[in-house]
């Protein structure tokens, strides 16, 4: 049996190296043909495994995909050697945008210039190309308008593991 175990640590390992962003539990399981439950399991042993160890990568759940990355402590080292540009950080409408997105996603770009009173349509624009928002389908009404939410670079950069993660509105605490 601990060959098997060590067998699915190591196939888990190396799929999520490989493949470099996040793998859901579902396509994993079926990848790896394991039930869920099992495989959130060799998720949890592996990640306790890279935590335990003085390793400089660790393995993050982000809603309900996991992704291999370096820790944070190594990455001064990583952005020297990747001689990474800095981003350009989001103006403050841009973040306004962003955080209608992040609370009331699936949403359209009419709803949000209501919210705004403005248009929105640079704006998106922007955070499509930086990977924060995709299209998430179409409304089926008139014209199809897209349905944007958040992507999980959005999660990533927020340091957060779910949407649910996001602080709670003073607005919103009082409907729940």
């Amino acid at each position: 049996m601990e060959c098997k175990k060590d067998s699915l640590h190591a196939a888990f390992e190396a799929i999520l190296f490989s493949n470099g962003e996040p793998v859901s539990v579902k396509r994993l399981s079926k990848i790896m043909d394991i039930c869920e439950d099992d495989l959130e399991k060799v998720c949890s042993e592996v990640m306790g495994k890279f935590e335990q160890n003085n390793s400089g990568i660790r393995i993050v759940k982000l809603g309900d995909k996991y992704q291999m990355c370096s820790k944070k402590e190594y990455g001064s080292y990583v952005k020297s050697f990747m001689n990474a540009k800095k981003e350009v950080s989001l103006s403050g409408a841009a973040t306004e945008v962003l955080a209608i997105i992040a609370y009331k996603q699936p949403v359209t770009r009419a709803f949000i210039e209501n919210i705004r009173n403005t248009d929105c349509r640079e704006i998106l624009n922007g955070l499509m190309s930086k990977s924060l928002i995709e299209e998430k389908g179409r409304l089926n009404v008139a014209g199809n308008p897209i349905l944007y939410g958040t992507t999980d670079k959005f999660l990533r950069c927020m340091g957060i593991s779910s949407l649910s993660d996001l602080p709670v509105l003073s607005n919103e605490s009082s409907d729940k």
